[in-house]
């Protein structure tokens, strides 16, 4: 028998029914998932439950940034805009400390999602990952649009450069941010297909459902 050729007979089916995952009759794979393991469209469904709910996420503590800064700073916040279909942002009226509110919405959009890593421990290795996939989202979501503004002016990036800040920092945070968020993306690939399971995923669509309509709602 060549270097190509297969073994065949009983030695060989005994030991193909032993391979963890063997069904008899299927054939077109050595190596079968195990019954039960998430199909391609469980773990579609995730992600996108995921980018939904980091989206919202992400806007959410983007502007509790701004808010924080704001009212540390003695700025008068006048309302939050929401919304799951367009940017959000935070109209303020006086605002003594421009430059110190504008940061405020990039610098806590980055730290809050880490410190969501850091509870997720507590939960496991399958938490951890999805909160490393929702922080990822979050610091790449900031890192561009901080870093990416250094050109076009707009949003925060406009306020800092008319504040006075230097457009080199403004792009060596977006650069920075958008590195950790890949860090964090990084290898979690197998946990998140573990994770992609019908209780996980509706619990992610859910939240995501229950933030866009109160959003709309207010």
């Amino acid at each position: 028998m060549g270097p190509g050729a297969q073994a065949s007979g009983p030695v060989a089916r005994t030991a193909r029914a032993a391979r963890p995952g063997y069904r008899r009759g299927v054939t077109t794979s050595e190596e079968s998932p195990l019954p039960g393991a998430p199909g391609p469209i469980a773990r579609a469904a995730l992600l996108v439950a995921l980018a939904a709910t980091g989206w919202l996420l992400m806007q959410a503590l983007h502007e509790a940034g701004h808010v924080l800064h704001a009212r540390a700073s003695g700025a008068a916040v006048e309302r939050v805009d929401l919304h799951p279909l367009r940017l959000s942002r935070t109209v303020l009226g006086a605002n003594p400390h421009p430059r110190f509110v504008a940061w405020g919405g990039a610098v806590w959009g980055c730290l809050l999602p880490l410190a969501l890593i850091l509870a997720a421990r507590a939960r496991g290795d399958e938490a951890t990952a999805l909160a490393r996939a929702l922080a990822g989202g979050c610091l790449l979501a900031n890192g561009v649009y901080l870093g990416a503004g250094a050109w076009n002016l707009a949003g925060d990036a406009g306020d800092l450069l008319l504040a006075g800040e230097a457009p080199a920092a403004l792009v060596a945070f977006g650069v920075v941010a958008c590195a950790v968020g890949l860090a964090l993306w990084h290898g979690i690939g197998p946990a998140l297909e573990s994770a992609a399971r019908p209780r996980v995923i509706a619990t992610f669509t859910g939240a995501a459902i229950v933030v866009a309509v109160l959003e709309l709602a207010l």
